[in-house]
Formats: structure tokens, sequence, C-alpha cells
């Protein structure tokens, strides 16, 4: 009996807490919608390319849901209605363009979502411990680079570190203790000093 009634203490006091929960979501969420501000996170931002692998997620349709890569032409081939262009877009662009394509004639209102499964790589070369290609993670800088690529050798030139934008064909000249993003195809390269 006294094992019993602590179950339903215990059932009772989980099924509150899930409530507040649900309760501080939905006023932080109708907060966000009421001041029409929100915080600009990867899929905003991030510009979709060649290389680029991607979670499609139709809600309510499986068959329609799964993981594609962007082709070197910079379209995804998805189910039902074929190529689409993600090129230059950002996740939430394309998941627009895939709702769109879907509506016209094949789902009533359809919902999708899409998340990148792995990004393009960046390229590390020059006097480094281990040049080479590296997978891009969100919120890559010039350090985290560089520790990826093991560290500099002792003939690195530090004050002068060349980076190549790929979205621009840019290329600038940092030092170590700059604060530099590093994006998806960006090339850094590592001179020797010659003192």
């Amino acid at each position: 009996m006294y094992k019993l009634g602590l179950a339903r203490c215990s059932l009772l006091l989980m099924v509150a807490v899930s409530l507040v929960g649900i309760a501080c979501h939905s006023e932080a969420y109708a907060a966000n919608n009421r001041t029409g501000k929100t915080i600009p996170g990867i899929e905003d931002t991030y510009k979709l390319g060649a290389g680029d692998q991607i979670r499609v997620i139709v809600f309510g349709e499986e068959d329609l849901s799964g993981e594609f890569t962007v082709d070197a032409s910079g379209d995804v081939s998805l189910p039902l209605v074929g190529q689409v262009l993600a090129r230059g877009l950002s996740l939430r662009a394309f998941e627009a363009v895939v709702e769109k394509k879907l509506n016209d004639g094949y789902l009533k209102k359809p919902r999708v979502n899409a998340e990148v499964v792995s990004f393009r790589p960046f390229y590390v070369v020059g006097e480094v411990n281990k040049s080479g290609e590296y997978p891009y993670v969100a919120g890559m800088n010039l350090i985290k680079a560089i520790a990826m690529a093991e560290g500099f050798t002792y003939r690195a030139n530090q004050k002068k570190i060349h980076v190549t934008r790929a979205r621009t064909g840019a290329r600038i000249t940092v030092r170590v203790g700059d604060d530099v993003s590093i994006f998806p195809e960006d090339v850094i390269e590592v001179p020797e000093r010659y003192f």
C-alpha cells in the first residue's frame, strides 16, 4: 500500500515538472514571436555548397525524408520533386524552396526541416605538423584549425598566416592571436620563417 502511494506521488511529481517545462517553453516561444527577434544561428548564416551532406525531414512523410548530398552543380536530388538548387542558400531558404515544390501538387501544407550532417572541409597547408583537409565544425576559428593540424612546426611564421576565402577568393594575412573565423573550403597557409 505504501509503495503504491509512493509510485503515485512520483508520477504526479513527474507530470507536474513536465507541465512546468512545457509552459516555460511556450512562454519563451511566444515572447520571441511577439518581439520578432530570433537569435541567428548557423541555419540562417551558413550557405550550402557542393559536398555538404544534409538531412531533410518532411514531417509525416518518411519516404521523402533522408540524407542527401549537394552535388557538384549545387543541386540536391530529392524524391518526388527531383533536383532542387541548394548552392548559396541558407538552410531556412532551402527548406522554403522544398516546401514550395512539395506544395505544388504533391502535398498539402508540407513542413520541411533541414540540417547539415557534415560540412565541406577546410584546408591547412605549410608549416604545421599535419597538413591536410579537415572537417568543418560550426564556430571554427584560426586557433582551432591550427590545433586540428597538430600545431605549428618550429619553422612556422606565426606572424604572417594567409587565409584564402573560398566564398570570395580574397586572401587575407593574419597573426595567430587574431580572432579569425574559418569557413568551409577556406585554405590556411602557414609560411616558413627565414630566421
